[in-house]
């Protein structure tokens, strides 16, 4: 059986678009680093380990050495191993979900090309029909409202159907229900719009917003208060019409477990590189589905390999009827892939071939290389 040969991290700082910001403020570049795992026999696999420190307190730096711990143990492995490896509660306690996201998503790959499949077929369950596209959200993230509305438009003319708003960028409710009705008025008739304001409301800001827009097309409400304020969260569920989805309350696969357990909300966002593996993130899909709660797969401003991955696992569940939010690449300088995953209409196509269906640019990966200072890890591409 072919064996793990070298595997490869380029460290990177992707600077991502002007004049974008979410209810955590202003992220001028994007951090982390992409796998290139190597067998024996050639073939290479690829997965990305994205920095979320808004989530997880980690900075790329405290990634890169989760990476320098566990790189010794690889080579040698088969991929199988190293699968086993992943998902040990041993590995689950050691390092971060997202090295284990991206190893994981590097050993699919791999896995995929040496068995001829995709990696979305490796993920579908015997039961299943794996889709070969899925619905998306575009996201508008301009904080002058006026960008807003322009992007609003833009996107509209490119066939999106649903429409993703980063709101609390104020706490002033009056000046987000403006932002709000201004861009609904530019939607296409049968648009929906999706509300994120990342935390930022107080329960009282909530509840005046969502009746200062009862009458608009809205989907859902993506983490409208503090992860924290579960009470709340649950108290402003039980008295508005809007449904409510939880995002940072849901950063783990416990908490996921939890939130499910105690019907802590209608839709969950599932980020799996948070939840550190996409087998484990398609467990947590079918738990929800179960109790009749619904999943959106969101790539967390991960490059086109990152982003591929989730692709492949909202395509390989049947259990995910609504938009993912999968089309973000434009917030990011570059994709890091030869190219582009392709969309039109609103809908993201999975790319054709074994693996993922992209090939890195490692060109780009060099231009985009970075140091990060952290003990017992290398810097750049190691």
């Amino acid at each position: 059986m072919r064996t793990i040969a070298s595997v490869s991290a380029y460290a990177y700082s992707l600077p991502t678009a002007a004049g974008n910001q979410t209810g955590h403020g202003a992220m001028p570049a994007r951090e982390g680093a992409v796998f290139i795992l190597e067998m024996d026999n050639g073939t290479q696999g690829a997965g990305e380990m994205v920095a979320l420190p808004e989530f997880t307190g980690l900075s790329a730096a405290d990634l890169m050495g989760h990476f320098a711990k566990i790189k010794p143990l690889l080579c040698g492995q088969t991929l199988p191993e190293l699968l086993d490896l992943l998902h040990s509660a041993n590995a689950a306690a050691a390092y971060a979900p997202q090295l284990r996201f991206g190893l994981e998503t590097a050993a699919l790959d791999a896995l995929g090309k040496l068995e001829n499949c995709s990696v979305c077929e490796l993920l579908t369950s015997s039961e299943q029909i794996p889709r070969a596209a899925q619905r998306v959200n575009c996201v508008i993230a301009d904080a002058a409202t006026d960008m807003a509305v322009a992007k609003a438009k833009r996107y509209a003319a490119e066939g999106y159907t649903v429409f993703k708003l980063k709101m609390g960028l104020t706490q002033n409710a009056e000046k987000e229900l403006a932002r709000i009705h201004a861009i609904s008025a530019v939607l296409p008739k049968n648009a929906t719009l999706r509300l994120d304001p990342n935390e930022q409301w107080s329960l009282a800001a909530a509840q005046e917003i969502f009746s200062g827009c009862a009458a608009l097309p809205i989907e859902y409400c993506e983490q409208p208060l503090s992860r924290y304020a579960n009470a709340n969260i649950a108290e402003l569920q039980s008295t508005t019409h809007m449904a409510i989805a939880l995002d940072e309350a849901v950063c783990s696969a416990e908490q996921a477990y939890e939130a499910i357990a105690n019907q802590a909300a209608r839709i969950l966002i599932l980020k799996p590189a948070l939840l550190g593996s996409l087998f484990a993130t398609k467990q947590i899909i079918q738990a929800a589905a179960g109790a009749h709660i619904r999943c959106v797969i969101t790539s967390p401003y991960e490059s086109g390999i990152g982003s591929a991955a989730d692709l492949a696992l909202a395509c390989a569940s049947s259990e995910i009827i609504d938009a993912c939010g999968l089309a973000a690449l434009d917030l990011l300088a570059d994709d890091f892939i030869c190219a582009p995953l392709r969309i039109a209409e609103g809908i993201m196509f999975l790319p054709a071939g074994a693996g993922l269906g992209v090939i890195p640019d490692i060109a780009s990966l060099e231009r985009y290389s970075t140091v990060f200072q952290c003990s017992n890890a290398g810097a750049g591409y190691v």
